[in-house]
């Protein structure tokens, strides 16, 4: 029993607590924004796991929307079934983010013999590559968030947007879906 405790206490000292945890997202996920993240807008917001550059969304919305490179990032009109909409998408970040406990124990043994403490950097560590999600929200021209459970049309909104969201991870040459779109 000595033993167990012996090394049950060596795996806490040495070991890393959670305290966030970039979620997973297999597909997609459709959420209100300020829950997944504060930033977010309150409406319903569909969030996908963006494995690519920085601004490569962008880029192919661009190509895709065309946009003529202006810096639009809100309310770009679409067209879905013929009806208008406009989408807003943003980049997002979410880290994981660890307690260490053998530092915290030593600068504390290090304080309390009045010394100076060394590893304040390393009390909690933050993953330095996060995860990075796109998230976007739909509203049509009276401003209903067209993501919304209660909103009618709300099944092809997300339809779109899934078949949006695999043709930008599935092509790296975005003149390709000029092509496409033509």
């Amino acid at each position: 029993m000595k033993y167990v405790l012996t090394t049950l206490f060596a795996l806490l000292l040495f070991s890393c607590i959670p305290l966030k945890i970039a979620p997973k997202i297999e597909d997609y996920k459709v959420v209100k924004g300020k829950r997944f993240q504060k930033k977010l807008p309150k409406q319903q917001t569909f969030i996908f796991t963006d494995p690519k550059k920085a601004n490569e969304f962008y880029q192919f919305l661009d190509a895709k929307i065309g946009f003529d490179n202006l810096n639009l990032d809100y309310y770009l009109p679409i067209n879905i079934n013929n009806n208008k909409f406009f989408l807003s998408y943003y980049e997002v970040e979410r880290t994981t983010k660890t307690l260490n406990l053998l530092p915290i124990l030593f600068d504390a043994s290090r304080l309390s013999k009045g010394k100076k403490t060394y590893l304040d950097d390393f009390h909690t560590t933050e993953n330095r590559k996060g995860t990075w999600y796109i998230a976007i929200t739909i509203h049509n021209e009276e401003s209903t968030d067209c993501l919304n459970t209660s909103y009618n049309k709300q099944d092809q909104v997300i339809s779109y947007l899934k078949r949006l969201k695999e043709e930008y991870l599935s092509t790296s040459n975005y003149a390709e879906t000029q092509m496409i779109k033509q």
